[in-house]
């Protein structure tokens, strides 16, 4: 019928809860750096990890989550916005943010 259009449907939304141990995170860093830099391989130097703490961490607090990278040996950080990558460098993080 001409000039009728259904509404799509609202939006159904649930409150969403994510609890991230920080010992996993490390645990999770520390595999990605074995993986992508294996001890049986000689490179001149090993392969830098970029590690992603936009959008606040995913929710976990990018600040926070950057800096305990940042000690488990991250070579530099991946934001969307200056905001955010001001709100890294304010909590003491000193490698490149991207």
């Amino acid at each position: 019928m001409a000039g009728t259009q259904k509404s799509p449907p609202k939006e159904v939304r649930r409150p969403v809860w994510a609890e991230v141990s920080l010992s996993a995170l490390m645990y999770n860093f520390e595999a990605i750096r074995k993986y992508v830099n294996p001890p049986h391989e000689k490179r001149k130097s090993p392969r830098k990890i970029l590690s992603i703490v936009k959008g606040n961490g995913y929710g976990q607090g990018g600040p926070e989550v950057a800096k305990a990278l940042e000690k488990a040996g991250s070579d530099w950080f991946g934001v969307t916005c200056t905001d955010e990558g001001i709100a890294v460098r304010q909590n003491g993080v000193r490698k490149p943010i991207l």
